[in-house]
């Protein structure tokens, strides 16, 4: 009986109260940073230490995805491929991870790998790759 009159008085109080009227928000633009700070090592060498670049594509788990600037946080897999890295002047310079994470977050974006023995390539775990090459690590070529 109680319930039935404290939902009478919420339906008086619900009619009594003026419409509102319409009106219509819109999100505010994105701000952010307009170059990314990318730190890209392994386990015995840095390859970028905050650098300024445009983008970076990884291959990771769920599938190859870009990094820009203001990218939204996220934290990944990679998966053995090749990571390029975009730099502000438009080269492109590819490198073959073997393993490793991924960490995007709004101070920096950094890359992280392990990986097989050391043969002539950028780090254990990486091959940088030049234009017009490939990359052959343990029996296979990228």
């Amino acid at each position: 009986m109680a319930a039935m009159l404290c939902a009478r008085r919420l339906l008086r109080l619900a009619r009594r109260s003026p419409p509102l009227p319409p009106a219509r928000g819109y999100a505010d633009p994105a701000g952010g940073p307009a170059a990314m700070a990318f730190t890209f090592a392994s386990p015995t060498q840095v390859f970028y230490n905050g650098a300024n670049v445009k983008q970076v594509d990884v291959p990771t788990l769920t599938g190859s995805f870009g990094i820009l600037a203001s990218h939204v946080p996220t934290l990944q897999v990679l998966r053995p491929g090749v990571v390029t890295v975009h730099a502000e002047d438009g080269t492109a310079t590819k490198y073959f991870v073997s393993s490793g994470s991924v960490s995007v977050h709004a101070l920096h974006g950094a890359g992280a790998g392990r990986g097989g023995s050391d043969h002539g390539h950028a780090g254990p775990g990486y091959c940088k790759i030049q234009p017009g090459e490939s990359c052959v690590r343990d029996g296979s070529s990228v």
